[in-house]
This record gives structure tokens, C-alpha cells and sequence, in this order.
């Protein structure tokens, strides 16, 4: 298969932004200045679009663990 450079660069940011997420998301929900700035520079991208991409990453969690709360509120109910 044969890729437009569009394509590559998209998917090394998606490796790079994966790894990163990896390793740091399971220590902080949100990441440091530090971190935005770090990813920033690396991955060539905005830093509003970093901010906007982890408060909906935080937003999915936050939701998954509510569905996953009432889900098992319904189990122990019998509902």
C-alpha cells in the first residue's frame, strides 16, 4: 500500500502521541504545561489542539466511568 506523506506524517504522530499517552496518562488525567509544550514541539502540532484533545480524552473517561457506575448500580438492583 502505497502512502501520501499526509498519511505518514499523520500516523507517526499517531504512534508518537500513543506512546506519550501511554506512559504518562495512567500517572496524571491531564498533562503538565510542560508536557503540552514537550508535545508541542515534538509532534508539530498546536497547543490548543493539545489542550482540546485531552479535556475530551478526560471527557470519555469521565463518561465511561459513569456508564460503568450505573451499569453496576443496575446489577446489584436486579434492574
Amino acid at each position: 500500500m502505497v502512502y501520501t506523506v499526509t498519511e505518514q506524517l499523520e500516523e507517526i504522530f499517531v504512534f508518537k502521541f500513543r506512546q506519550f499517552d501511554e506512559t504518562n496518562y495512567k500517572n496524571s488525567r491531564y498533562p503538565t504545561d510542560e508536557d503540552v509544550l514537550c508535545l508541542h514541539s515534538t509532534l508539530d502540532v498546536s497547543v490548543t489542539y493539545l489542550h482540546n484533545w485531552f479535556k475530551r480524552r478526560l471527557q470519555r473517561f469521565l463518561n465511561e466511568k459513569r456508564e460503568h457506575a450505573v451499569k453496576r448500580a443496575e446489577s446489584e438492583t436486579g434492574m
